[in-house]
């Protein structure tokens, strides 16, 4: 067995241990997504019906 062969023997059998593969140094990591304020959001849906005419005051 040459010693490229060798390589790719070791490689091939270091490929089916890993559980998957590193990212790329080069890749920024991932950006979080901006904090939801429920309480805002549900606000503004409840203006939004309400000016609709879905929801009446009693």
């Amino acid at each position: 067995m040459s010693d490229f062969e060798r390589k790719v023997a070791e490689r091939m059998k270091r490929n089916e241990q890993s559980p998957g593969v590193d990212p790329s140094p080069s890749n920024p990591a991932r950006s979080k997504p901006r904090p939801v304020d429920n309480e805002q959001k549900g606000r503004s849906l409840y203006q939004r019906l309400k000016q609709a005419g879905k929801i009446r005051n009693k």
